[in-house]
């Protein structure tokens, strides 16, 4: 399994989910960032965390995301707040043990988005 995060995600945060991943026997999985580096056609059940600036529903390029067969998970801020890195790492963090719930639980293409204030998952296509 592929965990992908676009270069909005900082460094620091990556590297931390790649260390905790490590901690886990069980799961095989490799954690990087998505950019021009990775080749599609090799990726394993990826899934995707991206920030999702679109007032309304999701970007377009988060559904072609979905309709190429990954998992995204898109990131919501309302556009007249700032976030800053901190921030979005402990919202990341905090949804960290949902989202391995359900990687677990779905294995086909879904669109989940988590409103940046509340850290809340809710299910925007499967």
């Amino acid at each position: 399994m592929d965990i992908l995060f676009d270069r909005h995600y900082p460094k620091n945060l990556v590297e931390a989910i790649k260390l905790i991943q490590q901690l886990d026997s069980t799961a095989v999985c490799k954690v990087s960032f998505y950019d021009s580096a990775v080749n599609d056609h090799e990726l394993v059940n990826p899934i995707l965390f991206r920030v999702d600036k679109h007032r309304k529903g999701v970007e377009p390029v988060t559904e072609i995301l979905f309709e190429n067969g990954f998992r995204v998970i898109a990131l919501k801020f309302p556009k007249d707040k700032y976030y800053d890195f901190f921030d979005l790492s402990l919202i990341i963090l905090n949804i960290w043990p949902k989202v391995i719930t359900l990687l677990k639980e779905k294995n086909g293409p879904f669109i989940y988005k988590c409103n940046g204030d509340h850290g809340k998952l809710t299910l925007v296509k499967e």
